[in-house]
């Protein structure tokens, strides 16, 4: 069973992430969904921007390898 506490950790960085990755919708919707459905019943507070400026590099990096991964196996 999940501790409340990685709970809490996933939905802030979901939030997080709806916020900053605005070019990546489908995040945007899977929080709202969240919020509909009653799971997140109020947005974060105080959310780690580092840890979301940290991620954006990753996932940035990560889609440019997979981009030049996908034109070498074409």
């Amino acid at each position: 069973m999940t501790t409340q506490r990685v709970k809490d950790r996933c939905i802030e960085l979901l939030y997080n992430w709806s916020e900053v990755l605005e070019y990546e919708p489908k995040i945007k919707e899977a929080y709202q969904m969240l919020r509909r459905q009653g799971i997140v019943k109020h947005d974060p507070m105080g959310c780690d921007r580092v840890s979301t400026k940290h991620f954006i590099t990753i996932f940035k990096n990560f889609t440019w390898f997979c981009s030049k991964r996908m034109s070498v196996i074409r």
